[in-house]
């Protein structure tokens, strides 16, 4: 049966829907007013949605949407950020727990390497008899989050992960559905480095991306890959474990970057020398008072987060 985006983008494209794309439309179309639509779905104008559906099949369709439209304009939209970059080591887990936390959103860890945020956060998957993330996309069901104190809700990752990932399409299904049941205004989600199935449909699915970065070659050089494969997604570059003198032909390459790919660019993260040999599984962003070692990385943290508040999806 066709996914949400399928039936967005057949709504994008100026094609008619088939009848399983019908039929799904139809059936949230109908459920609109209590429950949020999947984002790209959202972005489907009710002008927009008259052009492909204003025949006499879909009458019925188009005057529910249009319907729906005003309790949907009333309503807070859930977002989901997703947090990915191509190379490892430029602080894209440590973003993403801090940005969770500050958000005050479930995050969604689909990285299952050991250094990831599920360890991170204190969950060991040896621990435990299930596996929450495997069992929810297996099962088609909502995954209960883990709490804990002074860090984000979690889904917690698995090493299987690595070798039972759904397609992209599935991956973004499912983290539109959870999200829209979960009913928090921000979802985060955690990706492996690279170009895998489960984080190009964790960018599918997102509202913004944001995608960390070195100002050093190696870490640009991913960037500039990441910018040409991926130039129409909702990106936000994050200069992150910013040096205290940055090099200068850096911070213009980056510059470049930016102006060249239109990417808007987040408030530069210094790096922190207490952060590497940290014990603690608390958000920095949590405590209270915040230790003077870490009062500027939380201070840049917070800016970060404000970026991510008032991006202008426009």
């Amino acid at each position: 049966m066709a996914s949400w985006p399928c039936a967005a983008r057949a709504m994008q494209d100026r094609r008619p829907l088939c009848a399983d794309e019908d039929h799904r439309v139809r059936a949230t179309i109908l459920e609109y007013c209590g429950f949020p639509v999947p984002e790209l779905l959202r972005r489907c104008t009710v002008r927009l949605a008259a052009e492909y559906l204003a025949t006499d099949r879909h009458a019925e369709l188009l005057r529910l949407h249009a319907s729906a439209a005003t309790c949907r304009d009333t309503d807070p939209v859930p977002k989901i950020v997703t947090v990915a970059a191509y190379k490892g080591g430029v602080g894209k887990t440590t973003l993403a727990l801090e940005l969770a936390y500050l958000l005050d959103a479930p995050l969604v860890d689909l990285d299952w390497d050991r250094g990831g945020a599920t360890r991170r956060w204190g969950y060991r998957h040896e621990d435990r008899s299930r596996a929450p993330l495997l069992e929810a996309l297996t099962n088609q069901r909502t995954p209960k989050l883990l709490r804990g104190r002074g860090k984000a809700d979690l889904v917690p990752s698995h090493p299987e992960f690595a070798v039972a990932q759904p397609s992209d399409e599935d991956i973004a299904t499912a983290l539109e559905k959870w999200t829209g049941e979960w009913g928090r205004s921000w979802v985060v989600v955690d990706t492996h480095p690279g170009g895998v199935p489960s984080t190009f449909g964790a960018m599918n699915a997102a509202s913004l991306v944001l995608v960390p970065v070195q100002l050093a070659t190696n870490s640009l050089n991913a960037l500039e890959g990441m910018l040409e494969e991926a130039a129409d997604y909702p990106i936000m570059v994050v200069p992150n474990m910013v040096a205290s003198v940055p090099p200068a032909i850096a911070v213009r390459r980056l510059r470049e970057l930016a102006e060249h790919w239109q990417v808007q660019v987040a408030p530069p993260v210094s790096n922190s020398a207490a952060l590497p040999n940290r014990q603690q599984r608390m958000a920095v962003t949590s405590l209270d008072p915040t230790p003077a070692r870490l009062a500027r990385y939380a201070d840049e943290l917070h800016g970060v987060a404000e970026s991510v508040r008032t991006y202008d999806t426009g």
